[in-house]
């Protein structure tokens, strides 16, 4: 903030500088005040207790000693999150959230914590809800009992004198009182509208100017995830409903008030109105991930609309804003397609995510959603998917070499077989060995541009050598076609060592650019079967030796 006439900045009015070099005093003037070795203890504790400092190296201790200020941040955290556990101690364990603990360590100087009562009767509001008004409202820690039920209790961080600590706890026990009863009064109040008779309120709610309103979107989610769960083997009635009522609880008065409970409330009031269990959990878990780190949707319903209504946003947002690039990314798009790639992960069930991103296209207008869209998006979740493998442990040389056989339509429980099974086979000695006489079959097969499934005419393989590599080669087509169909790659990468052996002796005892014309072009049209043999599971070519 800036303040005065001052163009310099500062999170609060500067009312004194000490500039100390060792024992050096600076002559400095900053924020219209000269520098000085005076500094000032707690503001409440200590009075605005005048300091001397003799040295720039004692200030740390002298203002802890002296003054009651923490000045170092990571003590001032340590002690904030002791004096709370321990003002919990005989109620019961404190939850500690660390977003508000790092928000209440920058409010305080010197932590105390003071244990605070509300009525019992408040407990039989949502746990989600009673914490929510615990943590926003009062900035305080709400306290379970070891069954995690809660206490009705809280601990609350402030930097007073003990004399006064009575008077604060029971001025936060008014405050509280005054909160829970305008949570309770939101709660019944949004209980007496069921979540379906929102909908036709949703049309007043803009998703995207150009996407059109919530209702818009919901409908979009329903119809993708009718889809997704006919796909999945999972209840399309569930998923369709589900979908259709994600939106509802955002027009609750309990949501408008707390809006990080959206998706919970849903859930609640669902629950409430005697819906499925199913369908409940789903209107919660759709939101999820919301982050990188964020836990995914469980349920089978819970996977089904959270795909929808996250392909939905993601295809909508490319088509209006185009493809994030560089570090700007404000619609959260990259978030997005992450948290689509994470839960077709835990899908067990094949799917191609360029059809999901054409069915969640054809919901809207083709005018909106053109054949680009789907091609952009489907381009950016290769790359979104080559970059998250990265981060599991995957080289990038892997993850390139599985997704090149895979760019026509990224399947993502497939692509992931395919990196463990490569990475598991390079780690054998005998594949390090194929992988140099792929390099060799590749160069030749590119550098004379042979088609790979030129025909092979047995006629005119007269060597004895060149006849053991096709009849090695027929049986290893054989027993890597019948692995791929199971799924099973890592066993389709080693039935292709039986080649090792024979195609050693081939570059070993035969010229494979023979003086005769078809001999040569036999030859060249048996590398080329080879080389697309060894590239059905990865682009075996692209990886280093």
């Amino acid at each position: 903030m800036c303040w005065a006439d001052h163009t310099l900045g500062f999170i609060r009015p500067v009312r004194w500088v000490v500039a100390l070099l060792d024992k050096v005093l600076l002559p400095l003037r900053l924020f219209q005040q000269v520098a000085s070795v005076k500094t000032r203890g707690h503001r409440v504790l200590q009075r605005d207790k005048e300091i001397i400092l003799t040295r720039a190296s004692d200030y740390v201790d002298v203002l802890r000693q002296e003054g009651q200020v923490l000045v170092d941040y990571q003590e001032r955290k340590a002690k904030t999150q002791d004096v709370i556990e321990k003002a919990a101690l005989g109620s019961g364990q404190a939850l500690i959230c660390s977003e508000l603990l790092e928000e209440v360590v920058g409010l305080t100087e010197w932590p105390i914590g003071i244990l605070a009562q509300f009525e019992s009767s408040a407990l039989s509001l949502p746990s989600a809800l009673l914490t929510t008004v615990i943590a926003t409202q009062l900035k305080s820690f709400p306290v379970k009992e070891s069954t995690d039920n809660l206490c009705p209790c809280f601990v609350v961080v402030t930097q007073v004198a003990p004399e006064d600590i009575d008077t604060v706890r029971r001025g936060y026990e008014r405050v509280i009182r005054a909160r829970l009863a305008d949570a309770r009064f939101f709660l019944e109040k949004d209980l007496t509208i069921p979540l379906s008779a929102r909908l036709p309120a949703l049309k007043n709610i803009i998703f995207e100017k150009a996407l059109g309103s919530l209702h818009d979107k919901a409908q979009r989610t329903a119809a993708l995830a009718s889809f997704i769960a006919k796909a999945f083997a999972v209840s399309e009635q569930h998923s369709v409903r589900a979908a259709w009522l994600t939106k509802c609880d955002l027009l609750s008065d309990v949501v408008t008030e707390f809006p990080v409970l959206q998706g919970v409330m849903g859930a609640y009031y669902a629950e409430q109105e005697g819906l499925d269990s199913a369908v409940c959990q789903a209107i919660f878990e759709h939101y999820l991930p919301r982050f990188s780190q964020d836990e995914l949707p469980v349920s089978p319903v819970g996977k089904v609309v959270a795909l929808a209504h996250h392909l939905d946003t993601l295809v909508g947002m490319l088509s209006v804003h185009g493809v994030p690039s560089g570090e700007k990314d404000p619609y959260g798009m990259r978030r997005t397609a992450l948290g689509i790639l994470r839960i077709l992960m835990t899908m067990s069930v094949p799917i191609s995510v360029r059809s999901l991103l054409t069915q969640g296209g054809a919901a809207y207008l083709p005018a909106v959603i053109s054949p680009e869209v789907i091609e952009n998006g489907h381009a950016f979740l290769l790359q979104r998917f080559a970059i998250w493998q990265q981060t599991q442990g995957y080289s990038i040389e892997i993850v390139r070499s599985v997704l090149s056989v895979m760019e026509g339509d990224l399947n993502c429980y497939e692509a992931s077989a395919r990196l463990q099974a490569v990475k598991e086979f390079l780690s054998c000695t005998e594949a390090q060995s194929l992988l140099a006489l792929h390099k060799r079959i590749h160069n030749l097969v590119s550098s004379y541009s042979v088609a790979q499934k030129s025909a092979i005419d047995e006629q005119l393989l007269v060597e004895p050598t060149e006849q053991a590599v096709y009849a090695a080669l027929m049986q290893t087509e054989s027993n890597h076609s019948l692995a791929l169909q199971q799924g099973d790659y890592l066993t389709a990468l080693r039935s292709c060592l039986t080649l090792n052996t024979p195609v050693a002796q081939l570059f070993d005892q035969v010229m494979i650019l023979d003086k005769v014309e078809a001999v040569c072009a036999n030859r060249l049209a048996l590398l080329g079967r080879l080389s697309l043999l060894l590239n059905k599971v990865a682009q075996l070519s692209q990886l280093s030796l």
